[in-house]
Formats: structure tokens, C-alpha cells, sequence
């Protein structure tokens, strides 16, 4: 008999105790969110990307003759930016391209079309996903001269043909403008850019029909205006996700 109502106390025990054990304070502690801390700038580091737009003529040909007309131009580049505080941006960028004929009026033939590029620096102002920045720089172009002229009072008071014979030099100048800039995020960004670059003064040489074999310089001040998009890929560190700690 005795050995049933030990059976029987045990089985009465067991059932118990887990009840009890529900009823205690648990000693687990809840999980633990670790800030990550302030989120990087999706503007700072280095970044590639390319730009196509619209080039529009500034420059003055003989005695003048302006050469205004639009063209195509595209290119790539790549840059760095640091933040020097939690808005202000300094940064640095070069860009290489290509840069269209260009027409002139009055008898100018249209410009060969060549290389284009600028080498600048950047100075702006970020607010959330925005940059408006300014910048300056060098610039340097190929392919800026008209390929021909013909007519009345390009060279003085005179009928005159020519055809260049020497102008492909690629020309230093200095570049100045602005743009804006959006980031969809940490890797992303669109920007519209507007540049003017200005370049050496210089004299172009053409055989004309009035001066004889030997090729005769012409006086040139080339410039223009650039009004381009472009789409970039930025390198810099995404934001950190809030860790769970688990005790």
C-alpha cells in the first residue's frame, strides 16, 4: 500500500512544480537595441559617373564672327567628396569628353568638333538628399576652329576663301558654374551642371586666297556655354542597421 502512495505523491509532485515555475519572475532580459549612431552623409567619398548635354557657342572668329550654335556633348568622370561638416561639402572633380561642330554666320564654316574636358573643384551645400554646389576649375578643348570661310569683310574689306590648315591643337582655358545634385540613396544620384569655359586666345592658320600659299593666322576667342545631366555612382559607406543584442 505504501508503495502505491508513493507513486501516487510523486506523479502529484511533477505536476506541481512546473506549475509553480511558470509563476516566478523570469531572469531572461528583454533584447537590446544598439544604436548604430548618426548615418553617414550619402555625399562624401569617391564617386564615377557619366554626363551627356548641350553645347552652345561663344566665340568670336576674325573680325568678329560669332560661332553660337549648339551641339552635342557627352562624357565621364569621376570625383571625390569630403564632407567638412555635417552640410558644408569640398570635393574635387575631372571629366573628359567629347564636344561637338559648332555653326558661325556670315560666310564661317562650322567648328570640327573634339575633345572637351575640365578638371575642377567643387564647394556646396547638402540638406537631406540635395547638393547645390558651385565650381571652378581648368578646362581644355580640341577641334574649336572653323574649317573654312568665304565671303565680303571677314578679312577686311575683301572677298575671301580659305580652308584650315592648321588648328587641331588641343587649347588650356578655365571652366566656372554649378549644378544640383539628388541621391536616391547611398549609391545613386542625378545631377544637372552648368558650366562656362573660356580658352586660350589664339590664331587658327588657313590658306585664303588672298595671301598666298603661306598659311595665315586668323585671331580667335573661343568660348561656351555647357548645359548637361548626368548620372552617378558614389563608393561611400551605407548606414549601419540597428543590432539586436540577445541576453
Amino acid at each position: 500500500m505504501k508503495k502505491y502512495q508513493l507513486v501516487a505523491a510523486a506523479l502529484l509532485a511533477s505536476s506541481v512544480v512546473p506549475a509553480l515555475a511558470t509563476d516566478l519572475p523570469s531572469t531572461k532580459s528583454p533584447p537590446v537595441f544598439v544604436d548604430p549612431g548618426v548615418p553617414p552623409s550619402p555625399w562624401g567619398g569617391l564617386f564615377v559617373g557619366g554626363m551627356a548635354g548641350v553645347g552652345i557657342g561663344a566665340t568670336q572668329f576674325a573680325d568678329p564672327v560669332p560661332v553660337t550654335g549648339t551641339t552635342f556633348t557627352g562624357g565621364v568622370g569621376a570625383g571625390y567628396n569630403w564632407m567638412a561638416t555635417n552640410h558644408i561639402l569640398l570635393g574635387g572633380v575631372a571629366d573628359i569628353g567629347y564636344l561637338g561642330p559648332m555653326s558661325a554666320s556670315r560666310g564661317v564654316g562650322s567648328t570640327e568638333g573634339g575633345l572637351f574636358g575640365t578638371v575642377r573643384l567643387r564647394f556646396g551645400y547638402t540638406f537631406d538628399n540635395w547638393l547645390l554646389y558651385g565650381t571652378g576649375g581648368l578646362a581644355y578643348a580640341g577641334g574649336v576652329y572653323p574649317k573654312s570661310f568665304d565671303g565680303y569683310g571677314i578679312l577686311g574689306p575683301a572677298t575671301v576663301s580659305a580652308t584650315l590648315a592648321q588648328g587641331n591643337t588641343v587649347l588650356p582655358g578655365y571652366s566656372v558654374g554649378g549644378g544640383v545634385e539628388y541621391a536616391f540613396n547611398y549609391r545613386w544620384s542625378v545631377s544637372a551642371e552648368y558650366l562656362y569655359a573660356h580658352l586660350e586666345h589664339t590664331f587658327p592658320r588657313y590658306i585664303t586666297s588672298v595671301t598666298g600659299p603661306a598659311p595665315y593666322g586668323v585671331c580667335q576667342i573661343t568660348a561656351f556655354n555647357v548645359i548637361r545631366l548626368g548620372l552617378n555612382y558614389h563608393f561611400g559607406p551605407e548606414p549601419l542597421a540597428p543590432v539586436v543584442a540577445k541576453y
